[in-house]
């Protein structure tokens, strides 16, 4: 007959006493967007400037390097980092209605809010 162990039966202090001294290397936030409308496949958001508005303008950062892959399937790629704090981001646009964002922040603010 097979016995069934509980939580309680197993020893958590060394689990739990490594989870209290974890440390995070950043944080990761992903957006996931969508364009709808008519004429909205037809035509190429302009990743580049959605980048420097969002994160130069409204966020402040400040941008070491940006590069633009535009041979990426039938999108675009961007890829973007900061200056000082070595946070990043990567947006891609499928070619047709979706925009993926992935921002990287090294230190672990939970403000990548953007300000009205």
């Amino acid at each position: 007959k097979p016995v069934i162990h509980s939580q309680a039966d197993y020893d958590l202090s060394n689990a739990k006493q490594q989870y209290k001294q974890q440390q995070s290397f950043g944080r990761q936030t992903i957006l996931q967007l969508g364009r709808s409308g008519d004429g909205a496949a037809q035509s190429s958001p302009n990743m580049e400037t959605v980048i420097s508005v969002v994160f130069v303008d409204r966020l402040e950062w400040d941008i070491a390097s940006i590069q633009v892959y535009k041979d990426f399937g039938d999108g675009t790629m961007v890829v973007a980092r900061c200056n000082k704090s070595n946070d990043g981001v990567v947006a891609v646009w499928d070619g047709r209605n979706h925009i993926l964002v992935n921002i990287f922040q090294v230190n672990e603010s939970r403000d990548v809010s953007i300000p009205s």
